[in-house]
């Protein structure tokens, strides 16, 4: 925590410590032992147990695009595509992300990991990217720190980006986080990491107020400090 989160908030280290489990010093070692640290690590979990099966679904017969907004090192979806391997052939992800140090990891991993032709890695902010319609969208993490306000508006922007019928899935933080782990969020907000809780209706309805329609709704166990949610997009009247 000391080494990444002082350096740069929030960057892809600080996950990276969570998912590796390589710590540098007491506090990192405090901050991936934590309740709420190790919940970020199940969150990831929750993410490669459930998603797979909506990409089999989505996948039949088709190439499925999928665009990871936000990437980071991308673990998840490489993790996801290491255990089932017949998504391989099928899937194009663009991992878009504008730390050049995030996609250098998603890159090294995807290499390492054979899977290279599966994805695009980005480093730029997603509003310059191209659209290309895709099957689905990614947004793990990315509003965790946002307002409902902000968080709303930017939904809304994706609906563009997203075939009809397609998926948008993301995540948000939930007050039990806060609640089962107080002095982890003092630690964050000391070193300017903010994060701006929300309920579970207050999740769901960032996107369904945008038009989507509220397809799942998961947690990272046991505790349920973030909510996973699935929509679909549906023809606006």
């Amino acid at each position: 925590m000391s080494k990444s989160i002082i350096g740069k908030i929030g960057s892809v280290n600080t996950f990276e410590m969570l998912y590796t489990k390589n710590v540098f010093t007491h506090i990192d070692n405090y901050y991936i032992n934590s309740i709420a640290g190790n919940q970020i690590y199940k969150r990831m979990m929750a993410i490669e147990s459930h998603i797979p099966q909506y990409l089999s679904d989505y996948s039949k017969n088709n190439e499925l695009l999928i665009d990871n907004i936000g990437s980071g090192s991308g673990r998840e979806m490489i993790n996801i595509l290491k255990k089932h391997t017949s998504l391989i052939s099928q899937v194009k992800i663009r991992n878009i992300d504008p730390d050049p140090e995030a996609i250098a990891i998603s890159r090294y991993l995807a290499d390492c990991n054979k899977l290279s032709n599966c994805f695009e890695h980005i480093p730029d902010k997603f509003e310059n990217v191209e659209n290309r319609n895709v099957d689905i969208i990614l947004l793990i993490g990315m509003l965790c720190p946002l307002s409902i306000s902000l968080s709303k508006k930017i939904i809304s922007k994706l609906y563009s980006f997203l075939k009809i019928g397609g998926l948008l899935i993301y995540s948000t933080a939930l007050n039990k986080m806060c609640y089962d782990d107080p002095f982890l969020d003092f630690l964050m907000r000391y070193h300017g990491w903010n994060m701006s809780y929300k309920t579970v209706d207050e999740s769901i309805l960032i996107a369904t107020s945008s038009g989507f329609e509220l397809i799942n709704v998961f947690f990272d166990e046991p505790y349920h400090h973030h909510s996973i949610i699935i929509c679909k997009k549906i023809q606006k009247n």
